[in-house]
């Protein structure tokens, strides 16, 4: 993993190695530039990394009608058919939301959204394990969105076909 130059740069002064004659030789510095490429954690642009950080981005983009940015919140691995998720996305950008709640699944609910459902015969499961939901709220009621951890990022989970 590649970490930000600058950072590590910043890092190893705090960490006591300068240019001068007291400074760690090449091997050791080299060492702890390793070890502090390994522990510092790129940023990642704009992904969610708590579910709240992804409902209030959820929430800005549909209030915003933004297709791209409702887009780049879905963990698109595995989905060969984009057309009933951009039907979804038309469907959700006709609400304009008050609210957006990270609502806990209970146990029993959480495995029923892992487990999938049916539909005209094609059982479909969820591309991340469901973890919570989105409670979107409008004037034309509350809607519920599942949502999933990839790494230390959160998404939008898609169904998608078993296979």
């Amino acid at each position: 993993m590649k970490a930000n130059g600058i950072l590590v740069i910043a890092l190893a002064l705090l960490m006591g190695c300068d240019s001068g004659e007291d400074s760690l030789d090449d091997n050791k510095q080299q060492e702890q530039v390793e070890q502090l490429e390994e522990t510092v954690e790129p940023p990642t642009e704009g992904r969610p990394r708590s579910p709240e950080q992804l409902a209030d981005a959820y929430m800005q983009a549909v209030n915003a009608q933004d297709t791209s940015a409702i887009e780049g919140l879905i963990y698109w691995d595995g989905v060969e058919n984009r057309k009933s998720t951009e039907t979804w996305i038309k469907m959700i950008l006709r609400n304009e939301l008050s609210s957006v709640a990270v609502t806990s699944l209970t146990e029993e609910f959480k495995t029923m959204s892992n487990n999938g459902f049916d539909r005209n015969g094609v059982h479909f499961v969820p591309n991340l394990d469901v973890e919570y939901v989105l409670t979107p709220r409008s004037e034309k009621g509350d809607g519920q969105v599942s949502i999933g951890k990839k790494e230390k990022e959160w998404f939008i989970v898609a169904y998608i076909p078993a296979e």
